[in-house]
């Protein structure tokens, strides 16, 4: 078995990983076609480690930063996923 050199998440490079307000956050960059532009996506996951957003998967697309993906996801935790 060959070890990889990076750490993936769905067969993407992690670019990023944060705890946020108890939260995990990974960013992958994905680029579906070699040769146009890929995107950066974010997924959150709980403390129990279950995959709480997906992005791609809400979305259908990414954004064109990590500091934005990054700051989305913060965004959707503060505003989506803590409870008062």
């Amino acid at each position: 078995m060959k070890i990889p050199n990076q750490l993936e998440f769905k067969g993407n490079t992690i670019e990023a990983h944060e705890n946020h307000k108890g939260f995990e956050i990974i960013v992958t960059y994905y680029q579906p076609d070699p040769y146009d532009v890929g995107s950066y996506i974010y997924y959150i996951r709980n403390s129990s480690l279950e995959l709480v957003v997906d992005s791609y998967k809400d979305r259908s697309y990414g954004q064109e930063s990590l500091e934005k993906a990054l700051n989305f996801a913060r965004f959707t935790i503060e505003n989506h996923l803590i409870e008062d």
